[in-house]
């Protein structure tokens, strides 16, 4: 097995928002009102009720929760978040998780 030295790793340097810019933007995501979302089921879905459901909300938000516990907290997605998250999924980055 091999290790990584810090030579081997490259970096791009890029702008990051202020720690509390971003503190800020995830605490205004997760105080999004979702008691009127309209929340859908994939058309793939087996029937079974084990899976999320999705629901669009302002600002190109997308709010995402467990199907089988709906009083369980909702995940709250940007549109930045949602569009690298769909990427990824699209380009199979997560394929192997099942």
């Amino acid at each position: 097995m091999s290790t990584l030295s810090s030579t081997d790793i490259t970096t791009t340097p890029t702008e990051t928002a202020p720690a509390e810019t971003t503190a800020a933007a995830t605490t205004a995501k997760y105080a999004i009102d979702l008691s009127g979302a309209q929340w859908r089921v994939s058309s793939h879905s087996s029937g079974t009720g084990s899976c999320v459901e999705l629901a669009a909300l302002t600002d190109g938000h997308v709010a995402v929760r467990d199907s089988t516990d709906r009083t369980r907290p909702a995940l709250v997605f940007d549109t930045a978040e949602w569009q690298a998250f769909t990427a990824g999924m699209a380009d199979g980055q997560f394929a192997d998780l099942g």
